[in-house]
């Protein structure tokens, strides 16, 4: 008997949504657990997953990208093989089969900025209101921000009809024909960024790949599929940055065809700006990833040579137009890695930061598949001269810049070796800040904690003991998150609390990318570690 698909329930106020994009085609093999479709709801996007397998059949009268349904719509069946296509085609209404076939999302996952072809923007409070009297944070949806964007509409000062003032795209709408909407964005083109105006931009540089995980912790020699997702150090620090609220660029390269296309589109989706990345070359950076699980690793293989961000040279960029009006550039030590005119593309990024009084910060991200500790230490060490934020653990900061805590303090607390080694770096290097993760980890099971030492002594976070979904992207979303609370002001022990718990928020989250919000890191601050079911 075929079993029925049918339209999710992404929130207990939801009942329709947008639909965005099949994931799966007609007569594709679907397993348990595969992404089917994406919709959007009043809050984001969502891939849904199957919760069976059989060959998919959509239904004739599916609807198509950006129609409306609503909860309980049908939209196909999945069969056995051999098994006569379903005649049904009218809606299911909103009564569940009796056999749950429906989609469903994963539980306990915080909801996910759009990974359509459509482009929705994440949701994204409003900026603090400047006067006192107006409201201090708006929510948006994506539909609405999108048309914003499009219609070149103020919307904070819009007024939203939705749940708890929630702005809606029709409320959008309907201040652009009304006129009351306020001011409109002087510009014939808005983009995502233009949401941000006002608040402090952060430049990101570095290769975006492709990343190609093997499902359901298979082995790379048993998988006879891959999920494709689109990642880079700095980008995926760039996602938390828009996410919190604030403008984001990535700076990188990507051939000039469907895939680079691909990439800057899933990019674009969660609100980065990829105006400055240059379309060259011929080849996309990928790697492939077999998830571990205790006792076993996971594993990572590079394909990433001759990739077009490894052939840009010195010259190439702009810096001084792509860091204009900006306040903060951020890289990481693979970009210099990766092609032999690379360095100086980074000296030549820190130069015009520091002519145009931008802060930079350097997450060393040491990887060994891209070169020698002796090969990263000759290239990183002159570069450190026009870093002011050092991001590092203990033992990359070792191999590529080769401070450590000295014999004398082998035996001690990590906490207290790091504090040693953040001192010999800021005198050493002159840095104003410098950062360092702590981790106690196997496959699955990790002790997270951060320290920050500044002008004003050392501040270490609480330690959090995390079970991992997915630890790839943890340090970025560290890195995100200490440059935002750097940014917006916070010091010392309120930046590290911060920071920390971004990083520990993102072992939960399955990708690279830290799909979590300003609030949702508040909350963790204050003590709030996910016992309880939010309602």
């Amino acid at each position: 008997m075929p079993t029925e698909i049918i339209v999710p329930r992404l929130g207990w106020s939801m009942e329709e949504g947008a639909f965005v994009a099949w994931l799966k085609r007609d007569g594709d093999p679907v397993a348990a657990g595969d992404l089917l479709f994406s919709i959007e709801g009043d809050k984001a996007v969502q891939e849904i997953e199957s919760i069976d397998a059989g060959i998919l059949r959509i239904a004739p009268n599916a609807p198509k990208p950006g129609e409306s349904i609503r909860v309980g719509q049908l939209l196909g069946h999945l069969h056995a093989p051999n098994e006569s296509p379903s005649r049904r085609t009218e809606p299911a209404g909103s009564v569940t089969p009796s056999k749950p076939a429906a989609p469903k999302t994963p539980k306990d996952t915080p909801a996910k900025p759009s990974t359509s072809a459509a482009g929705a923007a994440p949701v994204v409070p409003a900026a603090p209101a400047a006067a006192t009297g107006t409201r201090a944070r708006v929510a948006i949806s994506p539909r609405a921000l999108r048309a914003a964007a499009e219609l070149g509409i103020d919307w904070t000062a819009v007024r939203g009809a939705g749940r708890s003032g929630r702005i809606r795209e029709k409320d959008i709408r309907a201040a652009a024909n009304t006129g009351v909407a306020g001011r409109r964005l002087d510009t014939a083109s808005p983009s995502i960024s233009q949401t941000h105006e006002g608040q402090p931009k952060a430049v990101f540089f570095g290769e975006i790949l492709m990343r190609l995980t093997a499902p359901h912790h298979d082995r790379f020699v048993q998988t006879r599929s891959f999920d494709v997702r689109y990642t880079g150090a700095e980008a995926n620090a760039a996602v938390s940055l828009v996410n919190f609220g604030l403008d984001a660029s990535v700076v990188a390269a990507v051939p000039d065809h469907e895939l680079g296309q691909a990439c800057l589109n899933y990019l674009q989706q969660f609100g980065v700006n990829t105006d400055h990345v240059a379309r060259c070359g011929s080849r996309l950076a990928t790697f492939y990833l077999e998830v571990g699980a205790p006792p076993r690793p996971s594993k990572v293989i590079y394909d990433r040579a001759g990739s077009a961000f490894s052939e840009l040279k010195p010259g190439q960029l702009d810096w001084e137009r792509i860091l204009a009006g900006r306040q903060w550039l951020h890289w990481t030590g693979t970009a210099p890695a990766l092609g032999p005119g690379l360095p100086q593309v980074v000296a030549e990024a820190c130069s015009a930061a520091r002519r145009l009084g931008v802060k930079v910060s350097c997450d060393l991200n040491f990887r060994s598949k891209l070169w020698n500790p002796e090969t990263a230490r000759r290239v990183m060490t002159p570069l450190m001269r026009d870093v002011d934020v050092l991001i590092g653990n203990e033992e990359h900061i070792a191999l590529v810049l080769g401070v450590d805590a000295g014999r004398t303090a082998a035996g001690s607390p990590p906490a207290q070796r790091c504090e040693q080694i953040a001192a010999a770096l800021r005198t050493q290097f002159r840095f104003s800040e410098v950062a360092i993760t702590l981790r106690e980890t196997n496959a699955s099971d990790n002790l997270w904690q951060c320290l920050l030492a500044d002008a004003n002594g050392c501040s270490l976070s609480r330690s959090y003991p995390v079970a991992s979904v997915d630890r790839i992207g943890a340090g970025d979303a560290f890195a995100g998150a200490l440059i935002y609370s750097l940014l917006t002001g916070m010091r010392g022990q309120e930046a590290i609390e911060f920071a920390a718990a971004a990083g520990c928020l993102k072992h939960s989250i399955h990708g690279d990318f830290n799909l979590v919000s300003r609030d949702e890191v508040l909350a963790v601050v204050g003590g709030d570690t996910g016992a309880r079911v939010q309602r």
